[in-house]
């Protein structure tokens, strides 16, 4: 049975209620490479769903004690509760912060971590099956892929050809090519999944074959957005993927033949595409002539204001004006203050070890929750989440922010699912 069959069937019996749920679920992830404001207006109606199923089916379940134990030890897991702390002391920070309109806006910014983890705990979704989980996030792989031929065409189109500055950049202006390299590597990463998960069976040459091609289209693509963090992540998934075949999968034979093609792979796409390591090579050089990167040098001027800060830090909103001085800007200046470009770092900064510890327990929890239960996807999108932060405050926009909260969200069911219904 095909995957959309598989829907339809799963679906049928579904209330319209919860059909709208998950409908909203799939736009506010289908829709993020193209444009968060509309996967906002999305999770609104997700917001909405959660709501009147609750209220016409009675599907309450915060502090609420089920029959299936199973179920409850799930639904209790602590896998969305380090978002709803981070917001909480984002929240407190604003006590002693002097900005409050600048508060009050990053406050507001990742209030969706709280509203995902408090429509999570406040209702239960046992009428999720794996199965539509999977489904949502191959309406995702899908927009990427329409993304990428859109832009090749634009490309085709620009006098640059096919160069980063025609294909590596979105529709707008605002889109962040550090953002779409994770965003592209959730994709590959999901497909490698989907790629493992393929059985014996009449169309099994033509499935491995047709995940492969898309694989193949999104690595392309990620090479093309030209990002130092988008490489360094899909390094760092190879290896993953590797590992797992190793070890999890026993396959051995298919680790060694990897592990000779690899570097050829590598090369072949480096001499093809020689725009897509133009700014890992620019680094070394620079390096090699004894230039500091821009983010070292803001991390080492954001240093001496943390050190100051250590405990509850100086608030959020205040970040800008801290940060002005020890870059030599004045107050009038500030704006041109973005950020460390290290969301651990910030968030220290912006509301002291108690946000520190709130962000590192949202890597640390589901990364654990994955290990235990061998969740190869959830791994490995955490995994490449912590790193990406190293390099940029991706919780400074909404691209990161809802990005981040949905996944989670989608994560957090499919163990529900998966208590429920099995792997489906």
């Amino acid at each position: 049975m095909t995957l959309i069959n598989q829907l339809k069937e799963a679906t049928k019996a579904l209330h319209w209620t919860e059909k709208t749920g998950l409908f909203s679920l799939a736009m506010m992830l289908f829709v993020i490479p193209i444009d968060t404001g509309v996967s906002l207006a999305f999770s609104c109606l997700w917001v909405l769903s959660v709501v009147l199923k609750n209220t016409l089916l009675k599907r309450w379940s915060f502090f609420k004690w089920h029959q299936d134990k199973t179920y409850v030890t799930t639904k209790c897991s602590i896998l969305m509760l380090p978002m709803l702390f981070y917001w909480f002391f984002f929240l407190i920070s604003l006590l002693w912060t002097e900005n409050k309109a600048m508060g009050w806006a990053s406050v507001g910014l990742i209030t969706w971590f709280a509203v995902f983890a408090l429509t999570y705990y406040c209702t239960d979704f046992r009428e999720v099956k794996n199965i539509h989980l999977r489904g949502i996030v191959w309406l995702y792989v899908l927009c990427l892929l329409g993304l990428f031929v859109v832009l090749l065409v634009k490309g085709l189109m620009s006098p640059h050809r096919l160069s980063i500055y025609s294909i590596g950049q979105p529709f707008y202006d605002y889109m962040h090519h550090g953002y779409l390299a994770v965003y592209i590597l959730m994709g590959i990463a999901f497909l490698y999944t989907e790629l493992d998960r393929v059985e014996g069976g009449e169309h099994r040459t033509r499935k491995r074959w047709l995940i492969g091609l898309c694989a193949a289209i999104l690595l392309a693509f990620l090479f093309l957005v030209n990002s130092r963090t988008g490489t360094l992540g899909l390094l760092l998934l190879l290896a993953l993927c590797w590992l797992h075949q190793t070890l999890v999968r026993k396959h051995r034979r298919l680790a060694i033949v990897t592990l000779v093609l690899a570097p050829i792979v590598l090369l072949v796409i480096h001499f093809s595409l020689p725009d897509g390591f133009q700014r890992i090579s620019a680094t070394y050089e620079e390096a090699n002539q004894g230039m500091e990167d821009t983010r070292i040098t803001l991390i080492k001027q954001s240093w001496p204001v943390i050190k100051d800060h250590v405990v509850l830090g100086v608030g959020v909103g205040d970040q800008k004006a801290m940060l002005a001085p020890q870059r030599g800007l004045t107050l009038e200046e500030q704006d041109e203050v973005l950020n460390t470009h290290n969301q651990y770092l910030d968030s220290w900064l912006a509301a002291g070890l108690p946000a520190l510890a709130a962000l590192l327990a949202m890597m640390i929890v589901p990364m654990c929750y994955a290990w235990r239960r061998k969740n190869f996807l959830m791994f490995s999108f955490i995994l490449i989440f912590a790193v990406s932060i190293l390099f940029e405050s991706m919780f400074e926009r909404q691209m990161g922010v809802v990005f981040f909260g949905v996944m989670m969200l989608i994560f957090a069911i499919e163990l529900e699912a998966e208590a429920v219904w099995g792997t489906i």
